[in-house]
């Protein structure tokens, strides 16, 4: 178990480092654990916590992938929400 909580100490500092790579290393792990905890049984309810987890951290890897903050975006993230430059009109007509 300290093996474990060292490689997974490591893990974390990879994802903060460089969170492109950490993401899928994490996933990676995570996947390793979920299989492990499948073959035991009665411990579906923590694998599929860790499924959560998983896909968490694809997530994160996604993300990482499609915008850096240091190298600039490597392609367009798409647009949530209002778009700022009509907000001025929204406004003027709740006057």
């Amino acid at each position: 178990m300290l093996a474990v909580g060292v490689i997974e100490i490591v893990a974390g500092l990879v994802v903060a480092l460089r969170p492109r790579f950490g993401g899928y290393l994490v996933a990676a792990w995570l996947g390793g654990i979920i299989v492990n905890l499948l073959l035991i049984p009665g411990h579906y309810d923590i694998a599929l916590r860790d499924f959560g987890l998983l896909l968490g951290a694809l997530t994160l890897g996604r993300l990482a992938t499609a915008s850096n903050p240091l190298t600039g975006a490597s392609e367009p993230l798409p647009q949530i929400g209002p778009n700022p430059d009509t907000w001025h009109g929204v406004t003027e007509r709740l006057r």
